[in-house]
């Protein structure tokens, strides 16, 4: 009578043992918390039809379905929509999930645009997009989901922080607010890091002995705030499931962050031109630009992020995380935990404040985790 139910358990066990080994017990829990969190955003993935460009459609996300019916672009406090670019290796769903305290209260419009290569935008037989391409991909789904007079808000994270960058030379006028979270434009980007990590061939995923090598010295994760064996099968799991080429990431970073290839060669000295009135938008459009940048970060460094705004003077703010890199926070107790979690209700501050309350201007604040963030001011 005994041996049904032990045939039952071992067979149970050997289920659960397989998709733990394989990683798609955690693929699928990663998988439904981006569900969950796309859910409880109120997006739905749409796609757009475009006439220039590598592909014939756009996919994108929007909330738009889910407001209020008083709320078409401009919501009960005055707040444009917001715009969210994700980072390298990311797509809109896992945005949604890294972000949704910033996104969390359905009264504003949030559209969260998909990078040419990235998710439901990859190309045929797995091409990779130039920067130039990437950008154009983000202006097109902008123009075509909000009208031209819209004025709008910008969060960008990594390589979406760059791109968002760029969006102000390219939309001048029209971004009021600019949140740039270790911001990767060419230079703000310490190039021999970014070449020395490229010739490990470190970006892969397809294995937990890469990935953990990325975490480790390319997001800057201590050693002691790893994810767990457990989720590091997950993301390689995920990676399998993708099906792209062994070497598309790391040659998608060449492009970006090592490489400018011969259309993206007008992306070099962006930032210093442009504060040289050599390309007068980034300059004269009265964009509030907010850049949060690691103080250990060794592809966004802190301290060309300072340089740069020195040149933007006060319309640009500068919170520069003490014990932090990329994406990691340097020592935490082993708690897993990331840049972006430590600096979320700041930023949710920032973006989702009254436009019509005059509030302090805040020079510093704690994290999560205690870390006190001092807002940099030019010394005299």
């Amino acid at each position: 009578m005994l041996r049904w139910p032990f045939g039952v358990l071992f067979a149970l066990f050997a289920y659960f043992t397989r998709q733990y080994l394989s990683g798609d017990l955690a693929a699928g829990l990663v998988e439904m918390l981006e569900n969950q969190a796309v859910k409880a955003g109120g997006f739905k993935v749409y796609e757009i039809n475009v006439t220039s460009g590598p592909l014939d459609s756009l996919f994108y996300m929007d909330n738009m379905i889910s407001l209020p019916e008083n709320i078409t672009l401009i919501n009960n406090k005055g707040l444009p929509p917001l715009v969210l670019v994700h980072a390298f290796t990311m797509k809109a769903a896992s945005m949604a999930m890294s972000f949704q305290p910033v996104i969390a209260n359905r009264d504003r419009r949030v559209i969260i645009v998909e990078l040419l290569g990235h998710g439901h935008n990859m190309l045929p037989n797995h091409t990779l997009p130039s920067l130039d391409e990437m950008l154009e991909g983000v202006v097109m789904t902008i123009d075509t989901v909000l009208p031209r007079d819209c004025h709008f808000h910008v969060l960008g994270f990594s390589l979406g922080g760059a791109l968002s960058l760029f969006l102000l030379d390219r939309m001048p006028n029209r971004i009021k607010k600019t949140v740039l979270i270790a911001p990767t434009p060419f230079e703000l980007v310490n190039r021999e890091f970014t070449s020395s990590l490229y010739a490990k061939r470190a970006l892969g995923w397809h294995n937990k002995t890469k990935i953990k090598e990325y975490f480790l010295e390319a997001l800057g994760v201590s050693p002691n705030s790893l994810p767990p064996d457990f989720m590091m099968r997950g993301i390689q799991r995920i990676r399998e499931k993708e099906k792209v080429p062994l070497d598309y990431w790391d040659e998608f970073f060449k492009i970006i962050l090592v490489d400018s290839t011969k259309e993206d060669k007008k992306f070099e000295n962006f930032l210093k031109h442009n504060s040289r009135d050599l390309g007068r938008n980034l300059k004269s459009n009265n964009a509030e630009i907010v850049i949060f940048v690691g103080e250990r970060d060794a592809l966004s460094k802190a301290s060309k992020c300072i340089d740069f705004k020195l040149r933007m003077g006060d319309r640009c703010s500068l919170y520069v995380i003490p014990n932090t890199a990329h994406f990691g926070v340097a020592k935490n107790a082993g708690i897993v935990h990331s840049m972006v979690t430590e600096i979320m209700p700041m930023v949710s501050l920032i973006l989702n404040q009254d436009p019509q309350t005059d509030s302090p201007e805040r020079e510093s604040f704690l994290t999560p985790l205690g870390l006190l963030v001092t807002r940099y001011k030019q010394m005299m």
